[in-house]
């Protein structure tokens, strides 16, 4: 009698567990910087090798993104520069990509500056991972970029 009565509480927190467990499923993805710019900052090309990777045990439909953002307190006025995303061999790619279990890939996030853009500036970039359009909550992060003044270097 009691075995009865017991079962099914027992399922209904199993349910709950294993369903609870699929809602965190996003966070499987992780995204690693590699490598900053290697130019001087006087540059205005530069280009950051970073990682995405798949620690999950299924394969996922992982989409890149990268937005400019707020830098925070700095001293200097923020702008936004160009971006763009390039794979490994630093040629042009498609931000969704389908990533197997455990796999890793290697991109570049180009950074232009246009001529015209003012100096003494910072402009910060977020990339970030979306997956089935939702964002991956720890799959991200910031690149802040000095724009100098030349003038103004000892």
């Amino acid at each position: 009698m009691f075995k009865k009565y017991f079962r099914a509480p027992v399922l209904l927190i199993l349910c709950l567990i294993f369903s609870s467990a699929s809602l965190f499923a996003q966070d499987d993805i992780k995204i690693e910087m590699l490598e900053s710019s290697k130019a001087p900052i006087s540059e205005s090309l530069h280009f950051y090798k970073f990682q995405v990777e798949n620690v999950s045990s299924r394969t996922s439909e992982v989409t890149i993104n990268f937005q400019n953002v707020d830098c925070g307190n700095v001293a200097f006025e923020e702008v936004s520069l160009n971006y763009s995303l390039l794979n490994a061999n630093k040629q042009s790619t498609s931000e969704t990509i389908k990533l197997n279990p455990r796999e890793r890939r290697v991109y570049y996030l180009k950074s232009s500056r246009p001529a015209n853009t003012k100096l003494q500036s910072y402009s910060c970039v977020e990339i970030y991972a979306t997956t089935s359009g939702k964002r991956v909550s720890n799959a991200s992060l910031t690149v802040k970029q000095l724009i100098p003044d030349p003038s103004l270097e000892n």
